[in-house]
């Protein structure tokens, strides 16, 4: 675990911070380069579950804070708002 954290920090994903009520502890804090990278890692964890667990096995909740629904990534058109796949792209 310990040697995870360290290279998320070294790659800079993560940040190591002290905690002020107890310097001898410590937290790790997503960076802005990991905030950035959230989008993403909701989407493979979405798929994970969907392709790699069996559909009895549990898995993690993400809910949205504000209304509280359980979150199911979705990837739209900056511009246009719409759901887009692999199929719906051109590349050049």
């Amino acid at each position: 675990m310990r040697a995870r954290l360290s290279a998320l920090v070294e790659h800079g994903l993560l940040e190591r911070v002290r905690y002020r009520t107890n310097p001898d502890w410590y937290e790790y804090r997503l960076t802005q380069a990991g905030l950035d990278l959230f989008p993403a890692i909701l989407t493979i964890k979405a798929w994970a579950d969907r392709h790699l667990l069996s559909p009895d096995e549990p898995t993690l909740q993400v809910r949205h804070r504000t209304c509280g629904t359980e979150l199911t990534p979705i990837v739209v058109c900056e511009s246009c708002r719409e759901p887009i796949s692999a199929t719906d792209v051109e590349y050049g």
